[in-house]
């Protein structure tokens, strides 16, 4: 008998430790030692001189299942590392479309108020996976010019501590005008800092390179 993650369980090898996302109750976690080291050796890493963990435990902890199909276990691997971000240059945005922006963000700020996250994640798959495949050569236009308002906006209201809604925010505006991408988690340990940010192949549209690389994806919708 194989195992799986649990549905809704992601996890990303950040400071040489797993850390885990259980997207359906929006929260990000580690294991105790010796479930740690039970997960690690369900990966078939080596694992530290811990006492036996009972996969049981991995299973009641919620972390994976049972697994009937050969899916196995696999940490999160996102195929497109940022090479450069549209936030790294410092381009004018017109006052109309920055208001625009603005009434995108404040959607996206209530959005998640009156909806959870997981429901928030899925409609965006859900659009995601209607859209027809573009590689319009106006795309990349359109890729720009929203990083570029968006940019803009983060000048009037911080985007530090709201990268969550901002996202959503450009996730939304681009969809609208039929341009897919990609929101990313990511995690940071020691401390343990979470962050999330939309990215298309490798330009990041929503923050800074720099900031963007300290992070491992641990969820990619």
């Amino acid at each position: 008998m194989g195992y799986k993650l649990r549905a809704g369980v992601s996890f990303c090898i950040a400071g040489e430790r797993p850390i885990f996302l259980d997207r359906y109750k929006d929260r990000y976690f580690a294991l105790a030692p010796e479930r740690e080291a039970a997960f690690l050796g369900l990966l078939g890493t080596p694992a530290s001189d811990h006492g036996p963990t009972s996969v049981t435990e991995l299973i009641d902890a919620g972390v994976v299942q049972e697994d009937r199909l050969g899916e196995g276990i696999c940490a999160c691997n996102y195929d497109e590392p940022p090479i450069s971000s549209l936030w790294d240059r410092d381009v004018p945005s017109s006052v109309p479309a920055t208001a625009n922006a603005a009434a995108s963000l404040f959607r996206a700020i209530r959005g998640l108020r009156v909806a959870n996250l997981p429901s928030v994640l899925t409609a965006i798959e859900n659009r995601k996976h209607a859209l027809a495949p573009s590689g319009r050569p106006d795309d990349s236009e359109v890729l720009a010019r929203t990083a570029v308002t968006f940019r803009a906006l983060g000048k009037v209201i911080a985007s530090h501590n709201r990268c969550l809604p901002y996202s959503l925010a450009i996730m939304d505006r681009l969809l609208r005008q039929g341009v897919s991408a990609d929101l990313v988690f990511g995690v940071a340990v020691r401390p343990f800092v979470a962050h999330c940010w939309v990215q298309h192949r490798g330009a990041v549209l929503s923050d800074r390179l720099e900031h963007v690389r300290l992070f491992t994806p641990i969820l990619v919708i």
